[in-house]
């Protein structure tokens, strides 16, 4: 396999050395995977990767499929020191995390609230997953990056781009993985210990902030227009509105640029 977990893990820091490191040829979904290990007791933190998914499941519902060593497929498992209620900003805390792992390569940005954007396009997503209960609580956090993909099918080719389009250069993916899960150690923890650096830096990430964006609500179907004006305090997307006024966006809603179809 291309993914070594011992490679990984030789190349972590001190702040993620309790993580371990776990590395399957293929799976259906990690994050499912791990949602059956949270609820079998898994404590974590885990960090789960794979090279080929073949059930993948990001925002909205969508499916997608993997080739071995195109794109750096992992899920976490956590247990936050922090109650729900601040568990907020961890999707923007991942996508900074990501960030921090991939800038040295590429000026990587973030569309709000879960995508790594490269040269106007996307290069991941990250999905999100909570499970709580009376007593006890955990996230699932997976995240998918197109690293060296040379094409794409034509459906999305105009809108997906991996970090080896743009370099031009073959990727390693355990040095990739290694840099993520140190950067994740110390970004997760923010989001709910010192949450304002994680709100800063987003801002200074933030690809849509100043566009005019078509925003819509995924269950109901309305749909609203306006200008994007960075997030709040509880992360969330503040759009003045070509109608008139502000609102603020939950991640119930799906964003785009008003140029972009």
């Amino acid at each position: 396999m291309i993914l070594d977990p011992d490679i990984i893990s030789e190349a972590l820091t001190d702040a993620a050395a309790g993580w371990d490191i776990k590395v399957i040829g293929e799976t259906k979904s990690t994050n499912t995977t791990l949602l059956d290990w949270g609820r079998r007791g898994a404590k974590g933190p885990v960090a789960l990767f794979t090279e080929v998914q073949t059930q993948g499941r990001g925002r909205r519902g969508r499916t997608w499929h993997s080739v071995a060593g195109d794109s750096l497929i992992a899920t976490l498992l956590i247990r936050p020191d922090a109650p729900p209620s601040q568990w907020g900003l961890v999707t923007l805390a991942t996508g900074i995390a990501l960030v921090d792992a991939l800038i040295a390569a590429a000026p990587v940005r973030l569309k709000w609230p879960n995508d790594l954007f490269l040269d106007d396009k996307k290069l991941g997503g990250i999905l999100v997953e909570t499970q709580i209960s009376s007593v006890d609580g955990f996230l699932v956090i997976g995240f998918g990056i197109n690293l060296n993909q040379t094409t794409f099918d034509t459906e999305i080719e105009e809108l997906a781009i991996s970090l080896r389009q743009h370099t031009g250069q073959q990727v390693e993916l355990n040095a990739i993985a290694a840099k993520a899960i140190n950067a994740l150690s110390q970004r997760l923890p923010e989001s709910w210990n010192h949450p304002q650096r994680i709100l800063d830096r987003f801002g200074e990430l933030d690809t849509l902030h100043g566009a005019e964006v078509i925003a819509r609500e995924r269950e109901a179907g309305e749909e609203i227009q306006g200008i994007a004006q960075g997030i709040d305090g509880q992360g969330r997307l503040i759009l003045r509105l070509n109608s008139g006024g502000f609102r603020a966006l939950e991640d119930a809603w799906s964003i785009r640029k008003a140029d972009i179809l």
